[in-house]
């Protein structure tokens, strides 16, 4: 539960720092920790809401304390209309770049392709660690941790992959994580000796090794 807490206040950090961006990981981490944490359902139960209470006090505490100074005594909230940081966490950082405009019924203007989502022009920046990821997520399906990696990486890969809006093709940064992750994941299980037996290729790398 220590590490859940921790994790926790590490999210409310984030959201202080890119708003609602840092909290596209939470999907995957919910999910990890309800369906496999070693604690009856009661008990997981009980530590996700205290880590929600940890995620929701931290995450808010600079937004209210700036919500709360007079709009006179505090800084100019940029990139909003009515100087509230809410609005910039609902508005600008997240429904303004990851919604579509058409979906909220919004005339759009045309979005430079340098500037489409991932799927567009600039998926192959990081895609071409998918398929050494994907060999990896098969291989260590047991295991948890891949588990987390792979919920990471689903959820932003299917947001980005939609998004509209203000979209920077740095943003695909934060796909590097959890793709290389599971691309170390493939890389060491091909090298454990029940996966050599089943690839030809590694087989014969080992062989070489032998000789050598």
């Amino acid at each position: 539960m220590r590490l859940l807490l921790l994790s926790a206040g590490a999210l409310g950090v984030g959201f202080n720092v890119k708003m609602s961006a840092a909290l596209l990981v939470l999907p995957g981490f919910i999910a990890l920790y309800a369906f496999s944490a070693p604690a009856a359902w009661s008990r997981r139960i009980r530590h996700l809401a205290a880590a929600a209470v940890v995620l929701t006090g931290i995450g808010l505490s600079w937004p209210l304390v700036l919500e709360l100074t007079p709009a006179g005594q505090r800084p100019y909230v940029d990139s909003t209309i009515g100087n509230s940081v809410l609005e910039l966490a609902i508005g600008h950082n997240a429904l303004d770049r990851f919604i579509r405009p058409d979906w909220l019924s919004i005339a759009a203007p045309p979005v430079p392709q340098a500037n489409g989502p991932p799927g567009s022009a600039i998926g192959g920046q990081i895609a071409w660690l998918a398929p050494l990821a994907l060999t990896g997520l098969w291989l260590a399906r047991r295991r948890r941790d891949a588990w987390l990696w792979s919920g990471w990486a689903l959820v932003r890969g299917i947001v980005f992959s939609t998004a509209g809006g203000i979209f920077l093709p740095y943003y695909v940064a934060v796909m590097s994580p959890p793709l290389a992750a599971l691309a170390a994941f493939g890389v060491v299980s091909l090298r454990l000796p029940k996966y050599r037996r089943r690839t030809g290729a590694v087989r014969g790398m080992a062989n070489l090794h032998r000789v050598g």
